[in-house]
Order: structure tokens, then C-alpha cells, then sequence
């Protein structure tokens, strides 16, 4: 799998046919038993997720409440979550994680912001752009991100789809991991379709009508 800054890759396939666990190993979260993960040239197989971290290499989870968020914890206290940027000498730097929290609450128009609010208190929509925020201030050298809009509804979906290209735009190679076929198609340049933890083929979005997506998904040849 190769992936260019400026680009948004789509990965495609059935669940449970690998993409969580690729998406996890290339942020660090799963041990790579075979091959080899390099960004611009640098290998970072064997890197841990916070060495990662500190070369913009950001993570969208799936589950935003199990293990992208604290909900008990307010806004602040969410932004600073795996950020160097926040911290100085080791400690928290609250006025940074402030701002940082409230330009997130910003860009994604997040209604009745107040910072000392835990996250439980947000929608579930709110609680995925707060996310989403977070994991994109800083413009990713990579993105993995891992069904980004499921669970919310349109208008946080396309607030997401914007910030996804936006990142695009600004030079953030972007690797997307989506079990709706429709968004794969809208949102990037080249699908990528995964079987039984291999890779079945790629495709142009336009190329990528359900019967052809279908079969090589169930590992047909097409």
C-alpha cells in the first residue's frame, strides 16, 4: 500500500477483513510481524505511537468514546491528549490546550461551547468533530482515518468531509478506512480493496460501481 501527501486513499472491504488492524499498525497501536511501514522515506516500523505522534502522524480511531475521547473530561483537558504542542517540559500547558480547544470549537461551529464542560455533555456528532478536530490542527504529515463520519449525522458528516479534504488541500496524505461505499467513492482518489488481510486491487473512484467493488470485496476475481 503506498500513499502520496496530497492524497486521499480509500480502503475498502468488508469488515473484519483486516483494515482495523493495518490501520492500527500504522500508527503504532498493533506490532508489524511482516514488511515494513516508512513515511518519506523514514522507517517507522518498529516506532511507538508517541514517536509517531511528534511526526504528525495522526489517528481518527473508530470508537471516538472508547478510545478517542475521555468523556468525563472537558474540552481542554480532551485537546491535550497525545500532544507535545500543549505541553512544556513535560507539563501541561493549559493556555495552549485552551486555544487549542477553542479554535476546534470554531471550525466545526460547535453550538453553547464552554471549555470546562466533560465531552459527555456534547452530541455524539460534537463529540466526532471535536475529534476530528484535535487529530488535524496541526495539518498531519499522515491521517488514518478510520470511519470518520460513522454514527453522526449529515451535517457533522460533511463538516468532516471538508476538514478531510481541507487537509488534502494543505498537503496531508490521508489514508481513509470506510465501510460506506459511497463515501470511499466521494472522497478519494484511489480505492484500495482489502480481502482476507490482502489487498484485491485497486481502483479509480469511477471505476468503483457496487457490482465491481462487491466482488472483489467477497474475493471474486472481476
Amino acid at each position: 500500500l503506498r500513499a502520496n501527501a496530497g492524497e486521499i486513499v480509500g480502503v475498502a472491504g468488508v469488515e473484519g477483513n483486516g483494515q482495523l488492524e493495518l490501520a492500527e499498525a500504522i500508527f503504532g497501536l498493533r506490532p508489524v510481524t511482516s514488511g515494513c511501514i516508512t513515511v518519506d522515506g523514514h522507517d517507522i516500523t518498529h516506532a511507538i505511537v508517541p514517536e509517531r505522534r511528534r511526526q504528525r502522524i495522526r489517528y481518527i480511531p473508530p470508537d471516538r468514546q472508547g478510545e478517542g475521547l475521555l468523556l468525563d473530561f472537558d474540552a481542554v483537558e480532551n485537546a491535550q491528549i497525545g500532544d507535545q504542542d500543549t505541553s512544556r517540559f513535560g507539563l501541561l500547558d493549559n493556555a495552549s490546550a485552551r486555544r487549542k480547544a477553542a479554535c476546534i470549537a470554531s471550525d466545526f461551529a460547535i453550538p453553547h461551547y464552554d471549555e470546562a464542560s466533560p465531552l459527555r455533555s456534547y452530541s455524539g456528532g460534537m463529540q466526532q468533530k471535536f475529534l476530528v478536530g484535535r487529530e488535524t490542527s496541526d495539518v498531519p504529515r499522515l491521517l488514518v482515518a478510520f470511519a470518520p463520519t460513522r454514527g453522526v449525522d449529515i451535517g457533522a458528516a460533511e463538516s468532516i468531509y471538508a476538514r478531510l479534504r481541507e487537509m488534502q488541500a494543505r498537503g496531508a496524505c490521508v489514508i481513509l478506512f470506510s465501510y460506506d461505499l459511497d463515501e470511499i467513492r466521494r472522497l478519494s482518489d484511489r480505492i484500495i480493496v482489502f480481502h482476507s488481510g490482502q489487498i484485491a486491487g485497486e481502483l479509480a473512484p469511477d471505476q468503483a460501481d457496487d457490482t465491481t467493488l462487491g466482488r472483489m470485496m467477497s474475493g471474486a476475481h472481476v
